[in-house]
């Protein structure tokens, strides 16, 4: 009798233990599904990269590692942000201004059909944090990693006729993206905004005196804001709003 009673006070003694030592949980996130993994005490953001689970899909730019709270948080700022363009639609429609309220109203539908996550910014290229130890984060908690398949070309978002995905053209200016599209009355038409990766958003000239040689990247977002003159009052930070939005999210999948 005693092997037995002591057999069932191991076991569950035994799975405490390995409980307690997986001090990280990962949730792997990728285009064939959902697959969670418990990591030790210790574990890196190396270490989770290099699991046999996440390495046959290789390293990928558009990646990202967020927490559920990250993801929350970015989820209710984009729900704030919709909720402002939703009021600017109706406030341009109470000051007959047709136009530029349909153009909110298309720029929120533009965001709201995209799919953002939130990302901690760090390099989740593996060679990269073997050699730079300083980046290579301790994992304590839970983690998603999202691994989509990259866009292959620059999206187009805000004031451009026809906004989406656009293939990229070798030696192209970034500017030279918007030649087709039809100019719209309330845009910021100078400058636009450049996303790429987890670099932050960087202005970009689109007229001859400021335009500079700068070519687009894969998954990145070309972003065409307000023309600020064209805001009622309240609403003179939307663009930077929306970038911001962007630029926590750019795990972005149209």
């Amino acid at each position: 009798m005693m092997p037995v009673r002591l057999k069932g006070i191991l076991l569950p003694l035994l799975l405490v233990t390995n409980l307690a030592q997986a001090a990280a949980e990962l949730q792997i996130m990728g285009p064939a599904g959902e697959q969670t993994v418990s990591l030790p005490e210790g574990a890196r953001l190396a270490d989770a990269l290099l699991l046999p689970q996440v390495q046959p899909l290789g390293y990928r730019p558009c990646a990202r590692i967020s927490t559920p709270q990250l993801d929350q948080q970015l989820q209710a700022q984009k729900q704030a942000l919709l909720s402002r363009l939703d009021k600017l639609h109706y406030q341009f429609l109470a000051d007959s201004q047709r136009p530029q309220a349909m153009a909110v109203k298309q720029l929120k539908q533009q965001l709201d059909s995209l799919v953002l996550h939130a990302a901690i910014r760090v390099s989740l290229d593996p060679d990269r944090l073997r050699i730079r130890k300083g980046e290579n984060l301790r994992l304590e908690g839970s983690y998603r990693l999202y691994l989509p398949s990259c866009e292959p070309g620059l999206t187009l978002l805000g004031a451009v006729a026809n906004p989406g995905p656009q293939p990229l053209i070798a030696g192209q200016w970034l500017a030279d993206y918007l030649n087709d599209q039809q100019e719209q009355p309330w845009a910021e038409s100078s400058w636009a905004w450049y996303l790429a990766g987890q670099d932050d958003a960087v202005r970009v000239g689109l007229d001859g005196w400021n335009r500079k040689h700068r070519e687009a990247s894969a998954g990145a977002v070309l972003f065409v804001g307000f023309d600020a003159g064209a805001l009622p009052a309240g609403y003179e930070d939307i663009n930077q709003a929306i970038v911001s939005l962007l630029q926590q999210g750019m795990g972005l999948q149209p």
